[in-house]
């Protein structure tokens, strides 16, 4: 599977969410979240071109198991990449993203486009170079990823997960959805 297809794969699972979704107000805001989601998405295609994950040539059901140092691995990457976002450094880049308290499903990938280029993609696709699977797995890792992060900024969804936490606190819950364990190691961990 080509990195373009991934990207296609992911946007439509987000629009399958945000399509079905009926429990967002779809106001101006969203609107300008989604409108920058999108140009993130555009970029991401971009640069999809010039990326080539190595695949392994047949799937096995035992390569299911391949999920469980793909989501440590997003998650540490995503926990030290986003964190470094929050520095007084980078957080004037990282902020656009901030400005949802209460994240929608719009808001997923409304952020600045270098944060997009260096938190964003490298969570989604470190995993596939540190453990190579087949092009059938490459696709439901990008569809459960993108499900997550979608869902994981869905305040309607559940206002207490730790995505949310983390957009209303933002010293908690750096990693990503899931497991949050970088999180739970460093001791910014809050569940509510």
């Amino acid at each position: 599977m080509q990195g373009y297809d991934l990207v296609f794969l992911s946007f439509a699972t987000f629009h399958i969410i945000v399509i079905t979704d009926t429990t967002e107000d779809r106001n101006y805001k969203w609107l300008l979240g989604y409108f920058m989601t999108l140009i993130n998405y555009m970029l991401i295609l971009l640069f999809s071109y010039h990326i080539n994950i190595p695949t392994k040539e047949v799937f096995i059901a035992p390569d299911l198991l391949m999920f469980i140092p793909q989501i440590f691995t997003a998650d540490a990457v995503f926990y030290w990449t986003h964190r470094l976002f929050h520095t007084k450094y980078l957080y004037g880049l990282h902020k656009q993203h901030h400005e949802w308290n209460e994240p929608v499903s719009a808001s997923f990938l409304d952020a600045h486009p270098v944060e997009n280029l260096l938190v964003n993609i490298p969570t989604v696709l470190i995993p596939l170079y540190v453990t190579p699977v087949s092009n059938f797995q490459q696709g439901l890792w990008v569809i459960s990823a993108t499900i997550n992060s979608v869902v994981s900024h869905m305040t309607t969804f559940n206002p207490d997960q730790p995505h949310v936490i983390h957009h209303k606190l933002r010293r908690y819950n750096f990693g990503a959805g899931g497991c949050y364990l970088m999180d739970k190691i460093m001791g910014t961990y809050k569940d509510h």
